[in-house]
């Protein structure tokens, strides 16, 4: 019998989300440190009494939905959200509203993983991965190494918890503490017996881009683990929130750390000697790639003999790969075109689930009543491409043995 979804009826075969996310508010992270760190744990602290701008009370339907008083203190010396998420001299922060009274926003399959199985199938998804926002952002403000070790193996452990028993369906992606090489190792090694489903790293750290020779050790680790590389957007410390002064453009420009990151791994030499490892930009957009895939190339030829040069003739040729994209929902009409200048097998899809900016619940939907694309292209960017990319088995979906064909030299 066919299977039905939001759009209507789907095709027969494994389609696979490749970014959503869940509620991060009841995680309470600084419980799970020992209890000489806990202290220096990031905390949040809310005042009872607390009114937004216009003097409405909390709960209110009538209320902001930024909570000023929502602070994290961590390490004593340090708020989160601070300056950097403010707008003009008087630390104005934005407030939200999703696209339509359609669109999903806020989901109970965000705090429920029962209810995210219900949504999972409404909206004609076979298995998603999830990500963090909010404690990708606290672990990159946290300075102390040890501190940062204890927060990313509380949040790993925690996501472990909530998709225990639904495996099959949800599957949680690990952080890792990059403030110290071997502290980062340590943890990436336990974390791949967890049943999550790859590493989630920034574009950056503290102003190091991760393709650099300093990260190495953790790239190899994940060659040789057979656990991909999902660099998922981070707002906090990207070049835009860094260089704009108002949360509008910071929002707007969130990804702007992908293009550096995409072609600074092509030309630094690093994916040639790992051949195995696979990375993909997620929540980053997709539009931009074809301009500077094709700016990369011709600096190949103008400025030779600066960078290594790649086993591939054109770097789209490592698109399908080694490396794959996201694209958004609402990029879906330039789908031809990346298809014509990317490749189909380079491309995965992600819901963004439930976030206020998101489509949900006609994701699927938007790919599959594309009048110009092919349905085997179809095929390829719903589910061949993520089964590809998240290194599953075609007959179980679980993570597959790695299979290493070459080291670092």
């Amino acid at each position: 019998m066919p299977r039905q979804y939001y759009g209507g009826e789907l095709p027969d075969y494994f389609i696979v989300d490749s970014d959503s996310h869940i509620d991060e508010s009841k995680c309470e992270l600084w419980k799970r440190f020992p209890a000489e760190l806990q202290h220096l744990a990031p905390r949040k602290f809310e005042d009872p009494n607390w009114k937004d701008i216009q003097h409405v009370a909390r709960g209110s339907d009538l209320g902001s939905t930024r909570k000023y008083d929502n602070i994290w203190v961590l390490e004593h010396s340090k708020v989160f959200p601070n300056s950097d998420y403010r707008t003009g001299p008087y630390g104005k922060l934005a407030t939200f509203a999703p696209h339509s009274a359609d669109q999903w926003f806020n989901r109970e399959g965000e705090r429920d993983p029962k209810e995210r199985i219900k949504d999972l199938d409404e909206e004609g998804f076979d298995l998603t991965f999830v990500f963090c926002v909010l404690h990708q952002n606290l672990l990159n403000t946290i300075d102390n190494p040890e501190v940062a070790l204890h927060f990313a193996r509380g949040w790993n452990d925690w996501i472990s918890e909530w998709t225990d028993g639904f495996r099959d369906r949800i599957r949680g992606t690990a952080i890792l503490p990059l403030h110290d090489v071997d502290l980062a190792l340590e943890e990436l090694r336990r974390v791949s017996e967890m049943g999550l489903g790859g590493a989630y790293l920034p574009c950056q750290f503290k102003g190091e881009w991760l393709y650099k020779e300093k990260f190495h050790p953790i790239l190899e680790e994940c060659q040789r683990l057979g656990f991909p590389v999902s660099i998922h957007q981070q707002l906090h410390m990207s070049v835009g929130m860094k260089r704009l002064d108002n949360e509008f453009l910071k929002h707007l420009f969130m990804g702007i750390d992908a293009p550096f990151s995409v072609c600074g791994f092509i030309a630094s030499g690093i994916l040639d000697k790992l051949p195995d490892l696979k990375i993909a930009w997620i929540e980053q957009g997709a539009g931009w790639l074809p301009y500077f895939l094709d700016r990369l190339e011709e600096h190949y030829e103008i400025m030779p003999g600066m960078v290594p040069n790649p086993r591939f003739a054109k770097p789209k040729e490592y698109f399908g790969e080694q490396l794959f994209i996201a694209f958004e929902p609402e990029e879906a009409d330039y789908l031809p075109f990346l298809v014509s200048k990317v490749g189909a097998g380079g491309l995965l899809i992600g819901s963004d689930y439930s976030h206020f900016d998101c489509l949900s619940p006609s994701t699927v939907q938007k790919v599959l009543d594309h009048p110009e694309v092919s349905d085997i292209n179809k095929k390829l960017i719903l589910s061949d491409n993520g089964i590809n990319f998240w290194n599953l088995d075609p007959s179980s979906y679980s993570r597959k043995i790695p299979r290493i064909t070459s080291n670092v030299s």
